[in-house]
């Protein structure tokens, strides 16, 4: 997340001279514009804000701080996996998340019945078609430090799978 930092001044008829920001990381990390005052968020935590102005003539420097508080932010999982299968077949479920700062969280992987059937390794996400019809994927991540949990759902269609025959009689 982001927000702009703003600061009254008790200087009179545009004295007191410039203003400028700087941020004291703490638990969290941010970064700041030191000219503008936007304040962009890295990590959950908490960090110092602090404005300074230079002072000029008729004014002092002066200077205070604000803790900022950083929590959590939300993520977007988007499976990218292929969503078709043919009975038999199989595929490595494949997740993207919009967490940039950390992973995210753990993903977890699980199948719901529909007319289809399929089978997910929870931890891996490798699928194995088992009967033709429709099947969802549930991918959960738990959240971690600097984002909260998320789900995304695929409805798989599963074809008919292919067959061989072989005559083994004499």
């Amino acid at each position: 997340g982001s927000l702009t930092a703003s600061v009254n001044t008790t200087a009179t008829s545009s004295s007191g001279g410039l203003i400028t920001f700087g941020i004291l990381a703490g638990s969290g990390s941010a970064t700041v514009n030191p000219m503008t005052g936007f304040v962009t968020a890295v990590r959950s935590g908490t960090v110092t804000l602090i404005a300074s102005s230079t002072g000029d003539y008729n004014y002092l420097p002066a200077s205070i701080s604000q803790t900022i508080v950083i929590g959590a932010g939300p993520q977007t999982l988007t499976i990218t996996s292929a969503n078709t299968l043919f009975v038999g077949g199989s595929l490595t479920a494949s997740v993207s998340t919009t967490a940039t700062s950390s992973s995210g969280g753990t993903l977890s992987f699980d199948i719901l019945a529909g007319s289809g059937s399929a089978t997910v390794d929870s931890v891996t996400g490798f699928i194995t078609a088992i009967g033709s019809g429709m099947v969802t994927l549930i991918t959960t991540s738990t959240g971690d430090i600097n984002y909260l949990p998320a789900i995304a759902s695929q409805t798989i269609t599963i074809g008919a799978g292919p067959q061989t025959l072989t005559i083994t009689s004499a």
